[in-house]
């Protein structure tokens, strides 16, 4: 937990056969003690059918194989030595940019939550929240190519990538990295509204929309789509023979899951393996997948 104690649960053994039994039995332990505590009203079965999962706020969230969750509450003291710590990320954030955070210990002191291996919720990664000085509503990004996963990295830099929502809210702000239950301290930025690279207007939009419907006409840039242009064939051709290495990588792919299904359940049924190619068609109606050959989009109208 947040405060350096450890929330347990157990349950009675039977000496003899030494089976599970029920119910659940909550416990903390400080490091020296164990001392018995209130038991959720969810409480009745085995330990093993039971989850915990540590929330970013600190409490703890309880689960036993049914849609009862109850969340356990406690005293929490932070020693400011535990705490994540932001060194370097940028003042001004953009809704719907991406952008690096650096910090020391952002991946906890722990993995904080474990249950051998039938139930794994570590939380030795950094989350990100960013709080609207004026609102007070918190946003969190989604985190993402962390430089480690280890824990207790001490002073050491450490970082992750987030990605702003675009709903957030904009103007001055907080962010803050949080691991295992425990935030570092806010660090002031400046949220502004989403920017495109190009000029958005009704004339675009039907640019992309009549490139889309006459086939691969479009490429990817470092921000999205790219429409190649029409009048323009320098790129037309590099851009069919790219989307047809597409359409038969993907088709590949679609033949190999087919066949692979087939195996499993011919093993399963204890049945003698005999696997036939199918033809590009059927292997896309088993898969539940259609998609149009950019070689013969001449053939075939719509574009899936």
């Amino acid at each position: 937990m947040t405060n350096g104690r450890v929330l347990i649960s157990g349950g009675p053994v039977d000496g003899v056969r030494l089976d599970y039994l029920t119910p659940t039995y909550f416990f903390e332990f400080d490091g020296t003690s164990i001392y018995r505590v209130a038991d959720p009203p969810n409480n009745s079965k085995e330990p093993y059918q039971g989850r915990m999962m540590l929330t970013p706020t600190g409490n703890i969230l309880y689960a036993s194989a049914s849609n009862e969750i109850y969340a356990y509450s406690y005293c929490s003291y932070i020693e400011d030595a535990w705490r994540p710590h932001i060194t370097s990320v940028a003042s001004y954030l953009r809704a719907g940019g991406t952008y690096t955070l650096q910090g020391q210990q952002i991946n906890g002191l722990s993995q904080a939550v474990g249950y051998g291996d039938d139930a794994a919720s570590a939380t030795n990664y950094p989350l990100i929240r960013i709080r609207n000085k004026t609102t007070g509503h918190i946003f969190y990004c989604r985190t993402f190519d962390h430089s480690t996963m280890g824990v207790a990295t001490g002073t050491s830099i450490q970082s992750t990538t987030f990605h702003v929502p675009y709903n957030i809210e904009l103007g001055d702000a907080e962010i803050y990295v949080v691991a295992n239950g425990i935030s570092s301290a806010p660090y002031p930025v400046n949220v502004w509204r989403l920017k495109l690279p190009w000029e958005f207007n009704e004339m675009l939009v039907n640019f992309l929309i009549g490139s889309l419907a006459d086939g691969p006409l479009w490429v990817l840039g470092p921000n999205g789509p790219v429409p190649v242009d029409p009048w323009g064939p320098k790129y037309r051709e590099k851009a069919e023979a790219a989307w047809s290495k597409v359409f038969n990588g993907v088709r590949e792919l679609q033949m190999l899951g087919n066949e692979l299904t087939k195996t499993r359940l011919a093993e399963a049924e204890g049945m003698p393996v005999a696997v036939e190619t199918e033809e590009e068609e059927e292997v896309q109606e088993n898969i539940g997948i259609n998609i149009i050959d950019p070689s013969k989009k001449k053939e075939k109208e719509t574009l899936s």
